[in-house]
């Protein structure tokens, strides 16, 4: 298993062709980093199913698919100081269509198909088929991960659980309960001791 090292945004580049840079979206268009995000987290069967009906290119490897290790990093609450969380495995490829475009992928884990597909996706996406694959690829994957949150989100809601204090209290002397201050008096070794309590009204006594 060899290391991978992801090349930065909009830095990936071809063994012997110089760097790629990402032309600017057009109103109504996918962002590239959006759509390849997208593909890179779909689930394998649902990229194969959604590309069963196309007439897919030809292509030549520029890389053809490996599988490495990188390492994944957080950050503490979201906004902390990075840390290493630890190593992931993931399938990388680079393929050139024949019509000369260059698609990338990158996708956890050891599936060597599911990373050309997803390449393939990309390339075409750079291509005048672009609105094709939109609307045949992209809004169901998008669509199903929209679904599939949202499922993760309801089974979370269901457990959620709302925690409440009781705040203890004593009898002032006319039946009704005043907040009491908890450590008043010390023993014989300093330590504080808690004074006995009378029963408010109404209040178990386990409660009191």
């Amino acid at each position: 298993m060899s290391d991978l090292h992801p090349a930065p945004k909009n830095e990936m580049q071809m063994p012997g062709s110089a760097p790629q840079h990402s032309d600017p979206p057009e109103s109504g268009q996918i962002p590239r980093p959006q759509w390849m995000g997208l593909l890179a987290k779909a689930r394998p069967e649902r990229l194969a199913a959604a590309l069963a009906g196309l007439e897919l290119p030809g292509h030549s490897w520029a890389r053809a698919p490996e599988t490495g290790a990188v390492m994944v990093r957080g950050r503490m609450g979201g906004s902390g100081a990075p840390f290493n969380l630890g190593e992931m495995t993931v399938t990388r490829c680079a393929l050139r269509l024949d019509s000369g475009e260059i698609g990338h992928a990158y996708v956890q884990g050891r599936d060597k198909a599911h990373a050309t597909r997803a390449a393939l996706v990309d390339a075409l996406m750079q291509g005048p088929r672009a609105a094709e694959l939109r609307a045949a690829v992209l809004e169901p994957l998008a669509a199903a991960a929209a679904a599939d949150s949202a499922a993760r989100a309801g089974k979370a809601a269901a457990t959620k659980v709302d925690f409440f204090t009781m705040v203890r209290g004593k009898t002032d002397g006319h039946g009704r309960c005043s907040p009491f201050r908890r450590f008043r008096r010390y023993g014989a070794r300093g330590r504080p001791r808690l004074p006995r309590q009378p029963r408010c009204n109404g209040a178990p006594r386990h409660l009191a």
